[in-house]
């Protein structure tokens, strides 16, 4: 796992209270990722809407908002913190500079982008729909 002590000087750290959305699915601030230092996220689909799809529950170390960050495309779920939470938010200005300094995150994210793409595979085929992309 990648050292979060060293990302610091090039993020800023966030708290959120409980039950605070993090991240808005549909939203266009897709200029950040955040890393989870403490507590506890869920992400879902659809939330607060009659077809409400949770999808996933990070803690520390996870990480969330790249998708948008990377494809500048507008939130693909909306993230609540399940409990108190640290994290540390990291800006389109200085993702690249981070990831070529730790190449160890690199390979992490690809290696979470591949089993979100897995599971939002598997999700999406039990809603019945198809992902087209």
């Amino acid at each position: 796992m990648f050292d979060l002590g060293k990302l610091t000087t090039l993020s800023t750290t966030h708290s959120y209270t409980q039950g605070t959305i993090i991240i808005e699915e549909d939203a266009e601030d897709s200029l950040s990722m955040f890393i989870l230092l403490q507590g506890s996220v869920s992400v879902y689909k659809n939330f607060g809407k009659p077809n409400e799809k949770f999808l996933a529950s990070l803690g520390p170390g996870d990480f969330f908002g790249e998708m948008s960050l990377f494809l500048k495309q507008s939130r693909s779920a909306t993230v609540v913190a399940k409990e108190e939470v640290l994290a540390l938010e990291i800006t389109s200005d200085n993702v690249m500079i981070i990831l070529k300094a730790h190449p160890d995150l690199s390979v992490a994210i690809m290696k979470a982008l591949c089993k979100r793409m897995s599971d939002t595979k598997k999700i999406m085929a039990e809603m019945g729909g198809k992902i087209t992309n």
